[in-house]
């Protein structure tokens, strides 16, 4: 501005009267989020200050940057592209709007410009990058808005000189946690707080997560929004009390995340995203990110979709520059997640639906087809009789159709309740054969089932073999069927082999067990056929816990290292009393039906085989001592609690007593799941631990 020497005499000397305040609002910015219903969120001058102040720290900007505006006003990024390079003295390169859904005329702007920092979303990076752009070694990119793949990470430092990972919702400011990422990085995560922002990962009670425990990404400081605009109480619920620090707030972002030992945070999910599919409750943004660790894969998306039975099916969408083979792609996520969130079904697309803001559009996906996945190679149809009744069995209970008969049942969408559905589809249409449900789990294609043997084997193998992983043994509790740990033994995929034993007469024509120390000798005779080596691990539930203890006085004459890990039983039951015992056989057929549905075994055999279960356990009697450490966890609603504490006379290992939530018929439950994964780690030896080392 330029003022004549004769007019500078008229205006006062003095600093004009400041009518703002910190406090007062910067903006009002409207979001959608998760639930699709507008919500204004009103952002003070000092949070906008302190994420200024933050982002000339890190990423960084000087005076001599060029930052292009390539984002609409109407969402939040927009202030950094804007307000960062003006209150440093940069430039901004305004960009029309008919260019920003353009990669080409962005590709010229930028060849043309040359802006030396560029924001953008991960859809929009990878639509660059899709249309030729070579990139520019002076360019600083930052990735938000949205989960960043490491096959884009790799892409985008080919072309730029520095990438930083952005993360932070509309009501904290823009960004609250970055992350630069180098050609080193291993896996990719949001980073560490800005200036003057606190970050937590809280249980849905309000506690603080352990290392390496997934809860919600709750966010508090100076970069806070006021609320929302006349949404008082959407404000109280997501804007509450913080705990930690008295007087302030938090706000609840809706996302997953677990602190690493490096101190950042890896980025899990949405918990709107979290489904439950067949019982097992699933952050699909976990899929995601295993997902988006794949080479090939440049953007992805996972779902939940119902199928024709009602049931729910996960589907994975991806995006690759070329063509990428589901078999691969299924064998690297299985190294990665449990089985059971390994998605059934592959859609590759040539891009993701995505919305006005650049984020993925999940509503406008395509419909996914029953043959977008063929988990084998080769399809080899069936060659006779007997394999056509089989595999017209197998197409009844899975819904497909033409099933080779070395295709994998769980690796086409099979999992527990279907094998036992198929187990009894089996043998009602071709009882001769026999079929045991270990033989499914063991033996899960209609070539190796067919090929069976009527043996002696009691094991099921409840998860995928792993060379480098360690073994251990599951013992079930008086309902007999260590199916039961179907869910901890996913969990444990890559940890742990996990080998359950079945107690004789659950299944047709079996006899039962006279005593607990007969059961024991039969299943430790098992496991010592089974076993190759030392340092392995029994886990045993309640009625299978005294039985373990029988089992371990026999294995330590076999071999050097057993680790006892026992759940919820105490030393020597009561007594049986004989007019509440149909009562209480009842109630234990009930507990089977609750806890193994589908399994539609014969009423009467299986209220026999609880029965005399029930009778050899009140008859047992504990003696001895033995040699191995004893890990009791105890449930903490138990009517008698620290009764586990007994169990340190019968040892001279040692016992570790620890406690679980809930009570005993919840010993086994989902929120004790992450407890027992945590007992049973430190007991691996490092060979089973290495296979987490993030990559």
């Amino acid at each position: 501005m330029t003022v004549f020497d004769e007019q500078a005499g008229q205006y006062s000397e003095q600093n004009p009267v400041l009518v703002n305040h910190a406090t007062d609002l910067a903006y009002v910015i409207y979001t959608s989020g998760s639930t699709g219903n507008p919500k204004g969120c009103m952002l003070q001058h000092s949070s906008v200050c302190n994420f200024l102040h933050s982002m000339k720290l890190a990423p960084g900007i000087t005076e001599d940057d060029i930052v292009m505006a390539v984002t609409t006003i109407s969402f939040d990024i927009a202030v950094t592209e804007i307000f960062l390079p003006l209150v440093n003295g940069a430039a901004v390169l305004l960009v029309e709007q008919e260019a920003q859904h353009d990669p080409y005329r962005l590709q010229a702007i930028i060849n043309q410009q040359h802006p030396t920092i560029v924001q953008a979303t991960p859809s929009l990076w990878n639509m660059l990058i899709s249309s030729g752009w070579a990139g520019s070694a002076q360019l600083k990119a930052l990735c938000g808005g949205e989960a960043l793949s490491k096959e884009l990470s790799s892409e985008l430092l080919k072309r730029c000189g520095e990438l930083w990972n952005m993360y932070g919702p509309t009501e904290t400011t823009v960004w609250s946690l970055i992350q630069q990422i180098t050609p080193q990085t291993g896996l990719i995560t949001i980073g560490k707080p800005i200036a003057n922002t606190q970050v937590y990962v809280l249980s849905a009670s309000g506690e603080l997560m352990p290392l390496g425990i997934i809860g919600e990404i709750c966010i508090g400081g100076a970069g806070l929004a006021r609320g929302y605009l006349n949404k008082e109480e959407l404000t109280a619920e997501n804007f509450v009390e913080n705990p930690f620090i008295k007087g302030e707030k938090l706000y609840r972002t809706g996302d997953l995340g677990r602190w690493l030992p490096d101190g950042t945070i890896e980025y899990v999910g949405r918990k709107d995203y979290q489904v439950k599919v067949r019982g097992y409750r699933i952050e699909l943004g976990e899929i995601e990110s295993a997902l988006n660790s794949y080479p090939a894969i440049v953007a992805c998306v996972a779902v939940a979709t119902p199928n024709a039975s009602g049931e729910k099916d996960l589907v994975a969408y991806i995006v690759s520059g070329q063509p990428v083979a589901v078999a691969d792609v299924r064998s690297w996520l299985a190294g990665r997640l449990p089985a059971y969130m390994v998605p059934g079904y592959f859609v590759q697309l040539p891009e993701l639906p995505l919305t006005p803001n650049g984020k993925t559009d999940r509503s406008k996906l395509p419909a996914y087809h029953h043959h977008s996945a063929q988990p084998t190679i080769v399809h080899v149809p069936a060659r006779n009789v007997a394999e056509e009744k089989m595999a017209a069995i197998w197409q009844s209970i899975l819904g497909q159709e033409n099933i080779g008969i070395t295709d994998n049942f769980f690796e086409l969408g099979g999992h527990s309740l279907k094998a036992l559905r198929l187990l009894q589809a089996i043998n009602s249409r071709e009882p001769e054969l026999g079929i045991r449900i270990q033989d499914i789990y063991n033996r899960p294609t209609i070539e190796a089932l067919l090929q069976q043997k009527a043996e002696s084997s009691r094991i099921i193998r409840l998860n995928r073999d792993t060379t480098s992983a360690n073994n251990i043994y599951l013992i079930p509790p008086i309902l007999g069927n260590s199916i039961l740990y179907k869910q901890l033994a996913d969990m444990l995929n890559g940890e742990y082999n996990c080998y359950g034993l079945q107690y004789s007469g659950l299944e047709q024509g079996e006899p039962l067990y006279s005593s607990v120390e007969t059961a024991a000798q039969e299943l430790s005779q098992q496991i010592i056929q089974h076993q190759q080596q030392d340092d392995f691990v029994l886990l045993a539930y309640s009625m299978g816990a005294p039985i373990a203890f029988e089992m371990v006085k026999i294995l330590e004459s076999k071999f050097n290292s057993i680790d006892l890990v026992l759940v919820d039983s105490q030393v020597n039951q009561q007594s049986v009393d004989k007019t509440a015992e149909p009562q209480e056989i009842q109630w234990l057929l009930d507990q089977y039906r609750a806890m193994l549905p589908g399994h539609d075994a014969d009423e009467k055999r299986l209220h026999g085989f609880l029965a005399n279960n029930y009778r050899i356990l009140h008859k047992y009697q504990q003696q001895g001592r033995i040699k191995s450490p004893i890990w009791a966890l105890e449930a903490q609603d138990t009517p008698f609690r620290t009764q586990m504490e007994e169990w340190s006379e019968y040892t001279a290992g040692g016992t570790t007593h620890n406690f679980l939530v809930g009570n005993h018929w919840q010993a086994l439950s989902e929120a004790n799941l992450p407890q027992l994964r945590q007992v049973l780690l430190a007991l691996a030896p490092p060979k089973a631990q290495e296979q987490h080392v993030p990559e």
